[in-house]
């Protein structure tokens, strides 16, 4: 099933946290993905770190390795309707991650 990351998440398997890691290794086949709008927030953050050129550089890695989808109403509408997707591990870590619209699975 593919998974929306959103802001958070992506800035966090950027930095290679490790519970996030953990978590998306216990999940090989699935396929990431984020919205258009996060791609512009982590690139904005990137644009305004002390390590710009760094940053930037690991932001669009990353990008260039998911999916990034553009966000209508009635994909938000899916993602509002399905509040049952977001997942609480046992680490106490909440992944926000939500099927989206026909990747609904």
């Amino acid at each position: 099933m593919p998974y929306l990351l959103d802001t958070n998440h992506c800035f966090r398997l950027i930095a290679r946290d490790e519970r996030m890691l953990a978590a998306l290794n216990e999940r090989p086949s699935e396929r990431l993905m984020t919205s258009v709008v996060v791609a512009g927030e982590l690139r904005y953050g990137a644009l305004i770190s002390e390590r710009r050129i760094d940053n930037a550089l690991a932001v669009e890695d990353f990008l260039g390795r998911i999916d990034q989808i553009a966000i209508s109403p009635a994909i938000s509408q899916i993602y509002a309707d399905h509040p049952q997707m977001t997942q609480m591990y046992a680490d106490k870590t909440v992944l926000h991650l939500r099927s989206i619209c026909a990747i609904c699975g």
